[in-house]
């Protein structure tokens, strides 16, 4: 049924465009085959009617109804023949890494239950021992003997890579791993670090002399990379890898101004540049994050005095440019939400990517719509969140399964919240710690909680529902 109305269309459009050559060899080729068939025998003679379109014969096919028939009844054919082929395993490779990232951290947490439960029933047994167990809500690392000034889960949430002021490097397992940890001492300063989200086993550094390394955690080798412009007079403010390709981007502003922000993406296979972008803001405003989406194509950065601009990395400008200042924001009720001069200090991406979440320094949560301009889907307060100070880059939002992941020091003494909310659904207590937290970060999952003090220890806590 579609071979001859397909023929006949191609036919059709020939003669529309006046194109009898075609037609000729058309028939040329297939006319013997075609003239078996007695419905074709007026068509065979086409080209040496003048009008076709006003015969009886031919007049149907040269409808824009009989062509748009063809094309919808085509359309649904496909689409019934798309549903009954079996999706390839391909197209659920994420969905499978993240079911099992999920599965085996469900494995560790029901192991160290296990290893604390058979603790508690030997303490039972013997009055004289103390157990020492790993206590599975919030455990005590001492890796370092200084300050830490990084502090990350690798990708896959197995190891954690920390960097203390010394430029000490020690990358290790907060889950009983066996492995002995990967240490490394360097000469320069690191003012940057971001795992590859393709490669687990590689660490990305950025050193004071202007130079990116990646180093390989598995066979401690350090291989250069490529070198940012004039590293004595610009400050790098973030490093972030891109989730599906081998890119990296980097956010550098000068050390005497915090305006003059540029965005460079580099590729880290070839060592080239792939993009160059400066980033302009009012003078009193600073850029304070910097996130890919979930496909590496579009980057968006945050400014403090609500600004979102987010970047198309195939294009020179902003695809997308959100300001919570504007004097026509509403929210999704028609109300007026503004935010009053109140700063915004961190943004992510939502799960679907069609709005983008903000956290401000009085601790509300915002959402903010990407296809509707100016318009605020939520604008909530945070439990246990207020009058928050942005102290470092690594104190800013990240994006866990597309939840806004976030913490900040209640206090410094009293100890520290650590909030991965959707609604407030997650909240993490992290028990009181004497030093200034330096740095936090959760796993790939939203299962595990870190934080780094300034004392060299890193505390690891178990998220868990309210």
């Amino acid at each position: 049924m579609y071979k001859k109305r397909l023929l006949r269309y191609f036919i059709v459009s020939a003669v529309n465009k006046n194109k009898p050559d075609v037609i000729l060899s058309f028939f040329k080729k297939y006319g013997t085959e075609l003239a078996k068939d007695a419905d074709w025998i007026p068509w065979l003679a086409i080209t040496y009617i003048p009008d076709p379109n006003k015969r009886p014969e031919y007049e149907a096919s040269f409808t824009e109804d009989w062509i748009n028939a063809l094309k919808l009844s085509l359309t649904d054919f496909i689409n019934s023949l798309f549903k009954i082929i079996e999706t390839p395993k391909i197209l659920n490779f994420e969905s499978d890494r993240i079911e099992k990232l999920n599965l085996q951290t469900d494995i560790d947490i029901l192991k160290s239950e296990i290893i604390s439960l058979k603790n508690k029933i030997t303490a039972l047994k013997s009055t004289s021992v103390k157990s020492t167990s790993f206590i599975p809500y919030n455990s005590l690392f001492l890796e370092h003997s200084s300050f830490i000034t990084f502090c990350q889960f690798s990708p896959d949430g197995s190891k954690i890579a920390s960097i203390d002021e010394e430029n000490f490097l020690k990358v290790w397992s907060h889950t009983g791993d066996i492995l002995p940890p990967v240490s490394r001492l360097f000469d320069n300063n690191v003012y940057c670090m971001a795992w590859d989200h393709l490669h687990p086993h590689l660490l990305y550094l950025y050193f004071d002399s202007g130079s990116v390394f990646a180093f390989n955690v598995n066979n401690k080798v350090l291989h250069h990379h490529f070198d940012l412009p004039d590293p004595n007079n610009n400050l790098v403010f973030k490093m972030q890898t891109n989730p599906v390709n081998s890119n990296i981007a980097i956010i550098t502003r000068p050390l005497s101004s915090k305006k003059n922000h540029c965005l460079f993406v580099y590729d880290t296979i070839t060592n080239s540049l792939v993009s160059k972008k400066k980033i302009e803001f009012a003078n009193s405003a600073e850029l304070v994050d910097l996130e890919f989406n979930h496909n590496g194509t579009l980057i968006a950065a945050t400014i403090s005095s609500g600004e979102i601009i987010i970047y198309d990395l195939t294009s020179d400008n902003p695809v997308i440019f959100i300001s919570t200042n504007s004097k026509a924001t509403l929210d999704i009720n028609g109300n007026n939400s503004l935010h009053n001069g109140d700063k915004i200090i961190s943004g992510a991406f939502s799960f679907d990517e069609n709005s983008f979440f903000l956290l401000t320094q009085s601790g509300k949560l915002q959402q903010w719509s990407i296809h509707k301009k100016d318009t605020s889907l939520i604008s909530e307060s945070l439990l246990g969140l207020h009058n928050l100070n942005i102290r470092s880059s690594s104190e800013s939002i990240s994006s866990t399964k597309g939840e806004l992941t976030n913490y900040f020091p209640n206090s410094y003494k009293s100890g520290s919240t650590a909030s991965a909310d959707k609604y407030r659904s997650l909240i993490c207590a992290l028990k009181p710690q004497s030093e200034r937290v330096t740095a936090l970060d959760f796993d790939s999952t939203g299962r595990y909680v870190l934080s780094s003090c300034q004392d060299g220890t890193v505390r690891v806590a178990t998220v868990f529902k309210q």
